[in-house]
């Protein structure tokens, strides 16, 4: 009997929305470092260019990252910054009229903060500012975190429209109101009334993708999460993901054939 995964992509219409740190991508000391290898990019181009297939790649990331790996593509869409910025068509758009001011005096208690602690650093999105500690070795976290989710309620109660994100070795502050069920919501319109969806993801942020999937589609929750996920179907890591990838592949190349 075929997988799930095998029947929704064989259907007539069909997308694909994957996350790329913890999911696509093993997760790197150096973020910076962490970047989908050429044979990934080929397979999300190939899968592309099928026909009645649509991909969304959407992540955390800012866009110019996005760019640096996706952007000689004229098939993928991107959605970067949790759902902040849409490229369709190749052309970029973003989707709150907030100011980058909003974030100007957490994004410098972060950098107070980071100067402290050595391992951390701070990265400033479009609309958005996250302090990582991947690098910071254990014993220190517990006070960096602490001063870190002060300083966020203290922004979060004369800022209500920021929220804060528990990534893995990263706070994140952004908009609350976007999120990356705008990636299904892009998939869906591209893909049409018919289409099933596969969505990728690992952090908490997917979830909102997950739970944005109409009941015909498909989660896949990529690692242990701590928490209960919406996804209905795991795999152990990145290697797993690439995998199912290549059977996806495999398996709409022999339906178009």
């Amino acid at each position: 009997m075929p997988a799930r995964w095998e029947k929704l992509a064989r259907s007539g219409a069909f997308a694909l929305v994957t996350d790329l740190d913890g999911t696509v991508v093993p997760f790197d000391a150096d973020p910076s470092k962490a970047r989908p290898t050429r044979a990934v990019v080929e397979l999300l181009e190939s899968l592309s260019r099928m026909p009645g297939t649509t991909v969304v790649v959407a992540t955390g990331r800012p866009k110019q990252d996005l760019e640096l790996s996706f952007g000689a593509s004229d098939r993928i869409e991107l959605v970067a910054e949790h759902g902040l910025w849409i490229r369709e068509a190749n052309r970029w758009a973003m989707t709150s009229e907030v100011g980058p001011e909003a974030f100007d005096h957490l994004a410098a208690a972060f950098e107070k903060i980071a100067a402290a602690c050595a391992g951390a650093h701070v990265e400033r999105k479009t609309r958005g500012v996250g302090l990582h500690y991947r690098r910071v070795v254990e014993d220190a976290r517990e006070a960096l975190l602490n001063a870190a989710e002060a300083a966020v309620d203290d922004e979060i109660r004369s800022s209500p429209e920021l929220s804060l994100l528990r990534g893995h070795a990263v706070l994140e502050v952004r908009l609350g109101a976007v999120t990356k069920t705008s990636a299904v919501e892009l998939a869906r319109r591209l893909g049409g009334p018919e289409v099933h969806i596969v969505a990728l993801g690992d952090d908490v942020t997917d979830e909102d993708m997950f739970r944005a999937l109409s009941p015909r589609d498909l989660g896949v929750v990529v690692g242990t999460p701590p928490w209960t996920s919406a996804a209905t179907m795991s795999l152990a890591g990145p290697d797993e993901a690439i995998a199912l990838l290549e059977r996806i592949v495999a398996t709409r190349a022999a339906v178009s054939g």
